[in-house]
């Protein structure tokens, strides 16, 4: 229906002029809902608790590796032969193409399955340290009072609690943006794509928090 740019922006100034002038007469009511960013969608208190299950199995995937599949002899697959010949081009992988080609190791693969495990018990174990520097930080404050807490306890404690804190948030705004991908049920394979950076936060709260037990525990 528009040919030109002029066009365009003319169009959008007069739905604009019309949006404006519907909230002055009250023909529009402003959304009230809690918004992350004033370009997508806002959500009400409950919307909001609702993607609690789905922050959940982040840190799932984060801390205990739900949803990866370890090993070196799963299988791909794709029906667009023109994308799996560009694939394996560019990644000079042949079996991308042909997965008849593929590298077969039963060993190697018993191996970095054993590999995922002590990864699981080492996040496991370093997430608890997390929670053990909480406690002990929040005791030896209330018993011996702020002046009492070594300053750089008081450093590393937080550093922890924010990198913690900020891969809560972090984990909350992916699920806010994705949760209708999930709507037949959660796909682990895709959430750990888009909380890839969770791991990464959490990590740093780790370092920290092992820094702290092991100066001041």
């Amino acid at each position: 229906l528009w040919t030109n740019e002029k066009n365009v922006s003319d169009l959008f100034h007069q739905v604009n002029e019309e949006l404006e002038k519907g909230f002055e007469d009250g023909t529009l009511k402003k959304d009230t809902r809690i918004q992350l960013l004033s370009s997508a969608g806002g959500r009400t208190f409950r919307e909001i608790i609702s993607l609690a299950p789905l922050v959940y199995k982040s840190f799932l995937g984060s801390i205990f590796l739900e949803g990866y599949i370890p090993g070196i002899n799963s299988i791909g697959n794709s029906e667009d032969s023109e994308v799996t010949k560009s694939a394996a081009d560019y990644t000079n992988t042949s079996y991308i193409e042909d997965y008849s080609k593929k590298f077969h190791s039963n060993f190697l693969d018993k191996v970095i399955q054993i590999l995922f495990w002590i990864y699981r018990i080492m996040n496991c174990v370093l997430f608890i340290s997390i929670l053990i520097t909480i406690g002990f930080y929040l005791f030896r404050l209330f018993r011996y009072g702020f002046k009492a807490v070594h300053k750089n306890a008081s450093f590393l404690f937080l550093t922890s609690l924010i990198c913690l804190g900020i891969g809560v948030v972090y984990a909350i705004a992916i699920s806010w943006f994705s949760q209708f991908i999930f709507i037949s049920g959660v796909n682990m394979s895709i959430l750990n794509f888009y909380v890839i950076g969770l791991p990464v936060l959490l990590s740093f709260s780790y370092f920290t928090s092992l820094v702290y037990l092991g100066e001041y525990s």
